[in-house]
């Protein structure tokens, strides 16, 4: 690469950089949509080194304003970080800044579906399941018996499906809360722990603070 393109590489870092903290000055004093607007520019435009630490603020700004779904800003945007600064070796604090961040995030989805779990409506959602259960159940038992007609037998049968069908969803939706919630408090844990691997030794307070 010749001397003048060298350069222009990195005039061209430059005034990213310098961008970055527009967008960095906008989100602070409010303009929340601009930033994330022009940060979703500089992805395009960043080189393969600052692209992880800036996935991982727009995953952070995205997870705050709510304007993305949950497992599009994990997937995107906090995951993806982390694949690309493994790629591109990132120094010890900004690789920690990444795991702090993903790690944040993760604690938050993990509180809010603990939260949804512990709701008074599901609650509520749940024991009327369980009624719906012994519901089943003794319609089930019920269909078994030999003293009902042809046509009794069928409509039995009809109830038996149809109740048998929305048991299984709710099992399954109940079965996917607590696959989530292990996961990411899982996750969570392991990118806390590798925050405060990944944290300079050099700045041990840093670490107490940061992770």
């Amino acid at each position: 690469m010749g001397k003048n393109m060298k350069l222009g590489v990195k005039l061209r870092e430059k005034q990213l950089a310098i961008q970055l903290e527009e967008a960095k000055l906008l989100w602070e004093s409010g303009n929340r949509r601009i930033a994330q607007a022009l940060i979703e520019y500089l992805l395009e435009e960043a080189t393969a080194r600052d692209r992880s630490s800036w996935l991982a603020l727009q995953g952070q700004w995205l997870a705050e304003t709510r304007t993305q779904r949950s497992e599009i800003i994990l997937n995107s945007y906090f995951l993806r970080a982390v694949v690309e600064s493994n790629k591109q070796k990132l120094d010890s604090n900004e690789q920690s800044q990444i795991y702090f961040r993903l790690a944040q995030f993760l604690h938050t989805l993990y509180t809010s579906l603990q939260d949804q779990k512990e709701s008074p409506e599901n609650v509520a959602k749940q024991k009327m399941n369980e009624l719906t259960e012994q519901q089943l159940k003794m319609q089930e038992k019920e269909l078994k018996s030999k003293s009902k007609t042809s046509q009794q037998q069928r409509d039995l049968h009809r109830q038996v499906t149809v109740l048998r069908n929305y048991v299984n969803g709710d099992q399954a939706a109940s079965n996917k809360i607590e696959k989530d919630l292990a996961d990411y408090s899982l996750q969570a844990v392991e990118a806390y722990l590798k925050c405060m691997v990944s944290v300079s030794s050099q700045q041990p307070l840093s670490l107490a603070v940061h992770c």
